[in-house]
């Protein structure tokens, strides 16, 4: 008896259709095939895919480094695009317009024996502190910000081949000035009474001055300077016991040598303000202005009579000034006087080193090999010998102190 394979009702012989459910039956041959419970087609459900364990994505903060790195180049970049029409000095190299005595002093400076540890227990702390308080009380200048004085600035730049540093601008009651700090990530601050007493040609010579103290290295011992200047130093040495007079001798010393040096690396700066606004009369008259400026009587000025007295003074430091006059004259100046830097202005064009090095005849390929020890004057050397010890006793008081401010 064949059997419809869907209904399971009896078929008729030779029968082609199932008379109750209607299906067609194929052939006669399948009809009489053993008929099998049909089934639905089990297949196996693969396991979910194991899914890896997810990582827990941990943005690692840039270092100090890193962000440093990344902001410098960025203003890399930007300075690709600023223009001039003044000559670019293509490779500049600062030896190249280092004043002699600029080299000479240093070196007696870093021969101090404790001039290195006072160098490293105060430069961090110290250039902490001001930063905070450029970035808190200062203006910033940048695209939005006195964009006139920024390009200045910029192009400045671009003429001696320097990374461009922050510029700030303060107000001063000192009048004409300006500071330049921290060798790591440098920041040039103006004053306001110097932009309005500066025109751009004026103000291209500052802003060359100031980038050669980034170009130059100076910026790593300018620290100093302040903490000698305002007496910080000598505050330190009075907390450790037992130091008396020798505490006296030995920042005398420093102090000596310090602003010794000091006043030397600023012809070097003027060099190469000099050679960025590549204008010898906006030079000179930028150093009068720095020398005594009245905008009521700025029409009655004389630049003639300036350069005049400049040179007049030539000779007067060595010839007419007997050592124990000078230091007199000079103890704890950072600058020196005006009228002389404006005679080794004239001195540095007269020479022919201004010329050749815009020609480019004084090209320097090679790193300024490190600089030798030079001998301490002799009227140092005794307190140099006595000071030692108790130097090396102030950076240690020093560190402790300091770690604190860490904390």
């Amino acid at each position: 008896m064949n059997i419809c394979p869907y209904c399971q009702a009896e078929l008729e012989a030779n029968s082609l259709f199932c008379s109750s459910c209607g299906s067609r039956l194929e052939t006669n041959e399948t009809a009489h095939m053993p008929q099998y419970e049909m089934q639905p087609q089990q297949y196996e459900t693969p396991p979910p895919e194991q899914q890896p364990e997810q990582q827990q994505c941990v943005t690692k903060a840039p270092s100090k480094v890193e962000k440093l790195e990344a902001k410098r180049e960025k203003k890399r970049e930007a300075l690709k695009s600023v223009t001039t029409n003044l000559s670019i000095i293509q490779g500049l190299n600062a030896a190249e317009y280092k004043h002699p005595q600029d080299k000479k002093t240093l070196e007696t400076l870093k021969n101090i024996p404790f001039f290195q540890k006072v160098l490293k227990t105060t430069q961090e702390p110290f250039n902490t502190i001001e930063r905070v308080k450029i970035l808190g009380s200062c203006l910033q200048v940048n695209e939005t910000s006195h964009l006139s004085v920024y390009r200045l600035m910029r192009e400045a730049c671009i003429i001696l081949g320097v990374e461009e540093p922050d510029l700030y601008i303060y107000n001063s009651t000192t009048g004409l000035s300006t500071i330049t700090a921290f060798a790591e990530d440098p920041v040039i601050c103006v004053s306001a009474c110097m932009l309005d007493a500066m025109d751009d040609d004026e103000m291209m010579f500052v802003f060359g001055h100031e980038l050669a103290h980034i170009m130059s290295g100076h910026l790593i011992y300018t620290m100093v300077g302040t903490i000698l200047e305002e007496g910080i130093l000598k505050a330190l040495l009075d907390l450790i016991p037992g130091i008396g007079i020798l505490s006296d001798a030995a920042v005398i010393a420093l102090i000596y040598a310090y602003f010794e040096w000091s006043r030397t690396a600023e012809y070097t700066c003027d060099r190469a303000g000099f050679l960025t606004c590549q204008n010898k009369e906006a030079a000179c008259r930028a150093l009068m202005k720095i020398a005594g400026y009245s905008t009521k009587y700025i029409n009655e000025r004389s630049l003639e009579s300036f350069i005049e007295q400049g040179r007049l003074f030539e000779g007067v430091d060595t010839t007419d000034l007997n050592k124990v006059q000078k230091v007199m004259l000079s103890f704890g100046a950072s600058h020196p006087w005006t009228v002389c830097r404006v005679s080794e202005l004239l001195r540095f064009e007269e020479t022919g080193l201004y010329t050749d090095i815009m020609q480019r005849k004084t090209i320097i390929t090679t790193p300024e090999a490190d600089e030798t020890s030079a001998p301490l004057p002799t009227h140092l050397t005794n307190a140099m010998d006595k000071t030692e010890q108790t130097f090396e006793k102030l950076g240690n008081f020093a560190d402790d102190v300091f770690s604190k401010f860490k904390k």
